[in-house]
């Protein structure tokens, strides 16, 4: 096992945790430039994770984050894998650097699994992120607590258990995404705005030629 013993980490290229990771607490940050790899035997633990840089994280088994998650640059790529989130997520850095988070067709994506209400925010100062699958999972819901973020979700919204409260906020399903069903919608499993004439709301993108 390799114990981090709560030191924080930066790491340049690939990770491979074939044996166990113990985080303790510390922040892992990986800078990417072109494309590395986190991969391993069978979910990874970690407790503060950071992406940065211009390149690909490439995400080539399960983890689970006990803390939070910040793709602060560069493209966080789950590539069908679940990441089990346990605290909040950050997406892109001001004024205008992006972090991206993308997803293979088919899998759960970022969910949030929580104990207490989890937030989700986009940090560009257009409040612009894109996102691929994310599931929502905690019966004490997701907040955006940002009026102004523009979040897109590429792949799939999975309505599982919790309110994804988006206030103000706008919410944009793309040309290709879906929202899933995953248990009933209702009151306690849903999307929920401020309830205002100023909401931006939920759009959908449909694809060229739709009728």
């Amino acid at each position: 096992s390799f114990n981090a013993q709560g030191l924080n980490l930066t790491l340049r290229g690939n990770m491979v945790a074939s044996g166990t990771f113990v985080p303790s607490g510390n922040l892992t940050t990986f800078n990417v430039a072109g494309t590395n790899s986190l991969s391993g035997t069978g979910t990874i633990n970690f407790a503060d994770l950071a992406v940065q840089g211009g390149g690909v994280l490439n995400v080539l088994n399960n983890l689970s984050i006990s803390d939070d998650l910040t793709v602060g640059s560069g493209t966080f790529a789950d590539n069908g894998n679940t990441i089990s989130l346990y605290q909040n997520a950050y997406f892109g850095t001001a004024p205008a650097t992006t972090g991206t988070h993308t997803s293979t067709p088919g899998g759960q994506g970022i969910v949030f699994v929580g104990a207490a209400q989890q937030q989700l925010f986009a940090l560009r100062t257009d409040g612009a992120a894109t996102l691929g699958t994310i599931t929502i999972n905690n019966a004490n819901g997701v907040i955006v607590p940002d009026l102004a973020d523009k979040f897109t979700i590429a792949t799939e919204l999975r309505l599982q258990s919790g309110v994804l409260d988006i206030g103000g906020s706008l919410l944009t399903i793309g040309s290709s995404a879906q929202i899933e069903e995953v248990s009933l919608f209702s009151v306690t499993n849903m999307i929920q705005t401020n309830s205002s004439f100023t909401d931006n709301g939920v759009a959908k993108v449909f694809p060229a030629g739709t009728t």
